[in-house]
């Protein structure tokens, strides 16, 4: 599943949006490359329809769990800004 680590990567990176974009393209390319009959979009088996839904949406939270990841490492690191500020004031 290597198209879902670039998806957790994108969005370990970037905003959820670019995630849910990157989710998408792997998706297409997934079916394109992937599923019979290659190198169309169209899905042959009811089992590869499943196959590539299940993987869309693993993809989409696995993104949003590393979007949330990003946001609160960025929060910390203001809040460790600040803090060390303060007590920058604080000793003068």
């Amino acid at each position: 599943m290597v198209f879902i680590v670039a998806v957790v990567l994108v969005a370990a990176r970037t905003r959820m949006a670019a995630a849910v974009v990157a989710a998408g393209l792997c998706f297409l390319a997934y079916n394109f490359f992937f599923i019979e009959p290659r190198f169309t979009l169209f899905i042959g088996a009811r089992q590869g329809v499943a196959t590539v839904f299940l993987f869309l949406i693993a993809a989409l939270v696995a993104g949003r769990l590393a979007s949330q990841l990003r946001m609160q490492v960025l929060a910390l690191r203001a809040a460790n800004a600040h803090a060390t500020a303060l007590q920058g004031l604080a000793g003068n």
